[in-house]
This record gives C-alpha cells, sequence and structure tokens, in this order.
C-alpha cells in the first residue's frame, strides 16, 4: 500500500522555490481522509476545492491556494536574504 500523502508543508519550500502544484487526485485524497464519515468524493468538485483552499491558507498559512482546472498551486511568500555576491 502506498504511504498517505501529506498535507503540503511550505516549510518545505525555499526562496529560490516557493511554489507547490497538487495534483488534483491528491486534493480529493486529502478531503476524503479529513472527511471519513462523509461519502468519497471522486473529483475536485467546488466544495472540495474551497475546503482544501482553506486549510490551505489558514491552517498551514500558504500565501495562496489556486486552483487551475483540479490541480492547486500552493504559494508562499519568502523574504529573500541577500548574498555578500550581490
Amino acid at each position: 500500500m502506498a504511504k498517505p500523502f501529506p498535507f503540503p508543508d511550505p516549510n518545505n519550500c525555499s526562496p529560490n522555490s516557493p511554489v507547490v502544484t497538487v495534483p488534483g487526485e491528491k486534493v480529493v485524497e486529502l478531503y476524503n481522509r479529513y472527511h471519513p464519515d462523509e461519502a468519497k468524493m471522486q473529483k475536485a468538485t467546488a466544495k472540495v476545492q474551497n475546503w482544501f483552499s482553506d486549510k490551505a491558507r489558514n491552517d498551514y498559512l500558504w500565501t495562496s491556494a489556486d486552483f487551475a482546472g483540479s490541480e492547486c498551486i500552493l504559494r508562499i511568500t519568502m523574504e529573500r536574504i541577500p548574498t555578500p555576491d550581490e
């Protein structure tokens, strides 16, 4: 059995890579895992997308969570620290 997909953590990002794309099937997988008493969702419907966006922004503190089709693009704003070479 495959290891469960964790909710994306913005702490795993860096200033050079502040974006994570979550495929629609992973969005649905996470929704179903967090809602075990509901009927299993099969698609990233508006209900699923709204839940995922709200959870990403409010609980995990992603700066933005925008959907393009069924995929979610998570973005974190980080302050870049200048290097001595700059």
